[in-house]
């Protein structure tokens, strides 16, 4: 007898005006990954009324929930509010740009089923098939510097990275719930950093599959001064954070 496969993935994903990229990806969740994910929540953190309509006049093969928000909020406090209406096993952070042509839960998930793992991460390639740098070492002043003046050198994967960028994580919802969720004292970056420096601090991995998926990334950072400030604004706080600090230590104990 073949082995029944149940939804098992609640995936969040939230639109700031992106009802472009996120009802494509809505198409590739419906078509290709019916056997994992079991529930959709779609959080409109601004008025998209032609989204709002595309989505409801489709049936899906998973359960859908509309999250609209009167005020918009920030990332972290988005995928906070939809994990509070989650009850499956695994809690999926997903951006609207995200595109794959396979099905990358199930090697995701077995991943996760790997002892102390705490999060699981596919590989970013950006649209020309580039390998992308979702997979990151411990920020710091001068890494922030190089990477804005784009003195970096070739992308490389990681294989054991001390962060994972928010656009593709899958986590036990278990694991998320224990951690609190996203810390919503940021409000547009560095939530990802927190998360995965306060994982490892309790003796959790993160762990790089073989799945692959294309992200569009915008990088509104370099071309937008609001993003720019927000940015500069969560790192200082991501700095001064007690998870930054006992992380560093614990690194430079290792050397």
């Amino acid at each position: 007898m073949p082995k029944v496969t149940f939804p098992q993935v609640v995936v969040s994903v939230v639109s700031h005006g992106h009802g472009a990229h996120l009802f494509p990806l809505m198409c590739k969740l419906r078509a290709l990954c019916i056997p994992n994910v079991g529930h959709v929540i779609v959080t409109v953190n601004v008025p998209e009324p032609d989204l709002i309509t595309r989505l409801g006049t489709q049936a899906w093969t998973f359960k859908l929930t509309l999250i609209h928000n009167h005020v918009p909020k920030g990332f972290g406090a988005n995928h906070n509010a939809a994990f509070k209406q989650a009850n499956l096993d695994y809690f999926c952070v997903l951006n609207p740009d995200i595109d794959f042509d396979v099905d990358p839960f199930p090697e995701l998930i077995s991943h996760l089923n790997q002892p102390l793992t705490g999060c699981a991460f596919p590989v970013q390639l950006d649209e020309t098939g580039q390998i992308q740098d979702y997979a990151r070492k411990l920020p710091s002043p001068s890494a922030l510097f190089v990477r804005y003046f784009g003195l970096k050198g070739k992308t490389q994967i990681l294989s054991q990275p001390d962060w994972v960028n928010g656009a593709f994580m899958l986590f036990p919802s278990k694991i998320f719930g224990q951690l609190k969720g996203f810390d919503e004292g940021y409000f547009m970056y560095c939530e990802d950093v927190d998360i995965c420096l306060r994982l490892q601090l309790v003796g959790l991995k993160l762990s790089q599959s073989t799945a692959t998926v294309i992200h569009a990334a915008q990088r509104n950072t370099r071309a937008n001064l609001r993003h720019f400030i927000w940015h500069v604004t969560s790192m200082i706080r991501l700095w001064l954070s007690p998870a930054y600090k006992k992380f560093y230590v614990r690194r430079r104990r290792a050397l």
